[in-house]
């Protein structure tokens, strides 16, 4: 048995590879979203830029210049405003249910009495453990079910 399925075990959690495997895919994604994310901005600066030529060609530089600030303040606003208007109440979330306290508590009985028989449980599995717990509890999941 290696070290990971080991420690996967003795925490009593899924496959530590299986959550290796999500993070490193939320990674890549979120990377991928940053990558899209410069180019699309790369792209509006030289339309910008196309836009503020044009603009100057006809009108002048003071004036194209003065056209796309204005331009920008008011997509600017009105995306400023689309996000006030969209932003929902923070909600107190579930509350606390009483088997996943039971659980809670269990846990740090259960890691307490190992030590005080001498036989420490690495403070690790204890941390990752209620951290899973707690984040389902975050979730309104059960974890034991």
């Amino acid at each position: 048995m290696n070290v990971k399925a080991a420690l996967a075990a003795a925490a009593g959690l899924p496959a530590l590879a299986t959550v290796v495997h999500g993070v490193r895919r939320v990674a890549r994604r979120t990377g991928l979203y940053g990558f899209a994310g410069a180019l699309v901005l790369t792209g509006l600066g030289f339309m910008i830029a196309a836009a503020y030529i044009m603009l100057a060609a006809r009108f002048g530089a003071a004036p194209a210049a003065a056209m796309v600030g204005a331009a920008l303040v008011v997509v600017g606003l009105g995306l400023a405003g689309l996000l006030a208007a969209s932003v929902r109440p923070p909600s107190t979330g579930p509350a606390r249910s009483i088997s996943l306290l039971a659980q809670e508590a269990r846990l740090m009985s259960e890691g307490v009495n190992e030590v005080a028989a001498g036989r420490p449980m690495p403070l690790s599995v204890v941390a990752l453990s209620l951290g899973v717990l707690v984040s389902a509890r975050a979730r309104g999941v059960n974890p034991r079910r």
